[in-house]
């Protein structure tokens, strides 16, 4: 299983993409042994498959049906690997990869985002600035609700990371969309942030 996370990671690295005629038969073998994957390994083959902009709807969707399905100790636990591939030290970016790869190639999996959002207290306090807007991102382009998840403990969570200057520009203009998205969502100019990141967010867009 390990081989074809780190083929999955070679091939999105190429410049330029392999074929199509590549990618096809390497989510099909993904697939079939979806369930033996690690956490890390599942975020990477989502971050490969988005990278080289191929959507492989079957994987994507076997991807999010063991995210929704797996014990509750799967949404904290550390890496299984560390490595120049790891994404990040645990849970929060891992998580953030296959909601982002998810959001990105259009999958509409809302089982996966709903778990996801409602073990939120397991990942939260060990996210990242870039897992945070990733994820952020992630929920407002899928148009996710994400009941559980964007509730006072998350919004000041960013609200510290902003106060630190942890977010870069392309973190910023994510926070931006997600801002636009739940004025939308709850009708009201108020997602619980700070006008001062509001306007960074909105200058970074």
């Amino acid at each position: 299983a390990r081989a074809l996370v780190t083929t999955a990671q070679a091939l999105a690295r190429v410049s330029g993409g392999a074929s199509s005629d590549v990618w096809a038969p390497l989510a099909q073998a993904a697939s079939a042994q979806v369930d033996d994957f690690v956490r890390q390994d599942l975020a990477s083959l989502c971050w490969a498959f988005a990278a080289a902009r191929k959507r492989p709807s079957a994987l994507l969707s076997a991807v999010a049906r063991r995210v929704a399905e797996e014990e509750t100790r799967f949404f904290a636990a550390p890496s299984a690997q560390r490595g120049e591939d790891a994404h990040s030290g645990g849970a929060a970016g891992e998580l953030s990869l296959m909601t982002w790869a998810v959001a990105h190639l259009g999958q509409h999996e809302p089982a996966m985002f709903a778990r996801i959002a409602a073990e939120t207290p397991r990942w939260l306090q060990l996210a990242s600035s870039r897992d945070l807007s990733c994820v952020a991102w992630a929920y407002a382009a899928a148009d996710e609700p994400g009941d559980g998840l964007f509730e006072q403990p998350f919004v000041t969570r960013i609200s510290a990371l902003h106060s630190d200057g942890a977010f870069d520009r392309q973190s910023r203009a994510q926070l931006h969309q997600w801002a636009l998205w739940r004025e939308k969502v709850v009708r009201s100019s108020d997602c619980g942030m700070p006008e001062s990141a509001l306007t960074s967010w909105r200058g970074a867009a």
